[in-house]
């Protein structure tokens, strides 16, 4: 096989995996027999991922590299293999900061002082608040390694749909009407490079595989809540082969091992739903024995600011502004 023809060869495999993989994420059902023999189609193609010796490992054929947008010849987020091979190696995680650009400085400010190995986003930096570009030109100069969540997926590809899940009408009304106003204020560069983040991220640290989603293995805009039936959360950890899962979109912090997996929500940086308005973020640590530990990190920052810019900004709900006033608990 010539040099053209193996070229070929590896584009159509790569092109033919990320279409059954965005058929996976499609599928609300997870009985849905189409969507498991989809499943063991990726996971037959992808099943040496382990194998690799670089420590740390992104499966390339779920996660194309847009041009010009990471250093050349390196994949988003693999950084120095040996950085996460340590006596006590630590990678900060951050999440959902929704637009709120004073929250991420002061969470980006935190992890500074933690000098981690390594800093990952799980997604969402649009949506709700008042400072979208601002928040996003905070993540891309760093070249912090992104997922793309659902609302990213909605302002990037300006779709008439955020993915989001909606107790009542209003509250449809209040997302449609966040949704238009975001993808109208954010410009078409960054909307480029909205487009260009990754579904997911793997990491081998001291021997420990971690995965990283924005909402599950499964889905950008599943919620993993704590209190899910216990038998769809086991179905999930047996299904997601890593010993870590780390994960965000619920905007609500939360950790407990399922069948052997560590589970990790991460919070919300810029939209907390659980009582405490402070920016959060999670420091991960594992050591040399592979022994895991998560630390939720709250970090104040000027709230009545950003509850400000939504409020002046001309098209989002004033209930956002209360909303991150509160921590999501609003009346």
């Amino acid at each position: 096989m010539t040099d053209g023809m193996a070229s070929d060869s590896k584009s159509f495999e790569e092109a033919r995996i990320r279409v059954m993989t965005m058929a996976i994420e499609s599928c609300v059902d997870e009985t849905c027999p189409i969507q498991a023999q989809l499943e063991r189609c990726v996971d037959q193609a992808l099943q040496s991922r382990w194998a690799n010796p670089v420590k740390t490992y992104i499966p390339t054929a779920r996660f194309p590299r847009g041009p010009g947008v990471h250093p050349a010849g390196v994949l988003p987020g693999t950084g120095d293999p040996d950085d996460l091979m340590t006596a006590l190696a630590t990678l900060a995680v951050l999440g959902d900061m929704h637009g709120n650009s004073a929250a991420t400085e002061a969470v980006l400010a935190d992890i500074d002082t933690h000098k981690p190995n390594e800093v990952l986003c799980l997604g969402d930096l649009v949506g709700y608040g008042a400072r979208p570009n601002e928040t996003i030109d905070l993540i891309r100069s760093r070249r912090i390694p992104t997922i793309m969540g659902n609302y990213d997926d909605g302002v990037g590809f300006d779709r008439d749909d955020c993915g989001c899940a909606y107790k009542d009408t209003a509250e449809r009304e209040r997302g449609q009407q966040s949704l238009m106003w975001t993808r109208s204020v954010v410009t078409n560069e960054r909307k480029a490079w909205l487009r260009t983040l990754v579904p997911e991220l793997w990491r081998e640290i001291n021997g420990v595989r971690a995965r990283f989603v924005h909402g599950s293995p499964r889905r950008i805009n599943e919620y993993l809540f704590e209190d899910r039936d216990p038998a769809s959360l086991a179905r999930i950890a047996r299904a997601a082969d890593c010993d870590v899962l780390v994960f965000g979109h619920t905007h609500i912090p939360w950790t407990r091992e399922i069948e052997g997996v560590r589970f990790i929500n991460t919070g919300s940086v810029g939209k907390p739903k659980d009582g405490d308005p402070r920016a959060g973020w999670v420091l991960l640590t594992v050591d040399q024995a592979g022994t895991v530990t998560s630390t939720t990190r709250r970090v104040p920052y000027d709230i009545a600011a950003m509850a400000s810019a939504i409020r002046d900004a001309g098209g989002l709900p004033d209930h956002y502004a209360h909303d991150i006033e509160t921590g999501g608990q609003i009346g």
